[in-house]
């Protein structure tokens, strides 16, 4: 009588990438055979169904990923797919981030971010990819213009002279300012005519 484990291991693989991510779990749980095909990274059952998951315009249903890392049956260069496709929120506050190695944290980086925000001084490549997505989800989540708002201009004088200027706005509140015109506009008003 014929069994599963007469399938080539390819067949079986392309099985499991038709499954959701709890089945493809339940699978590698139930032996060895189907653990090492889960572990494979050439096979890679995985990768197809977190890019299905991830590329998902409404990212609906993220639930899945968020134990990921506790999963040692999955190879975990597919980590790289999830550090550079997942929402910020999801990474920086509901998903359980795995011990990975420098490259793939580089790799993350490199696939995620634009290369001038990459900060060559910085060592560690999870604190420096983890600080970057911080800033993302930051600036598209608050009106906040406290971390990192700054710009270089130059400006010509009228002797034709070329100046360079940075303006800062570490220290800009637009509450403030709107505060201090409300108060000069009431005190105008206040002042006898």
């Amino acid at each position: 009588m014929a069994s599963v484990h007469d399938l080539p291991v390819e067949i079986l693989s392309d099985i499991l990438t038709q499954l959701p991510i709890p089945s493809i779990v339940a699978a590698s749980q139930i032996s060895r055979y189907f653990r090492r095909i889960c572990q494979d990274p050439l096979l890679n059952p995985w990768r197809p169904v977190i890019l299905a998951t991830l590329t998902d315009p409404d990212h609906s249903d993220l639930s899945c990923l968020v134990t990921l890392s506790e999963h040692g049956a999955m190879p975990r260069q597919n980590f790289i797919d999830v550090l550079s496709l997942a929402p910020p929120h999801f990474l920086l506050f509901e998903v359980t981030l795995p011990t990975l190695p420098d490259y793939y944290w580089d790799e993350a980086i490199n696939r995620r971010f634009l290369p001038s925000w990459r900060n060559t001084r910085h060592p560690h490549p999870k604190e420096q990819y983890l600080r970057l997505l911080w800033n993302v989800w930051h600036r598209l989540n608050t009106n906040c213009t406290t971390t990192q708002a700054w710009c270089t201009y130059v400006y010509i004088t009228r002797q034709g002279h070329l100046n360079v200027t940075a303006a800062y706005s570490r220290n800009y509140d637009p509450f403030a300012v709107f505060e201090e015109l409300k108060y000069a506009v009431k005190t105008f008003r206040d002042l006898p005519s």
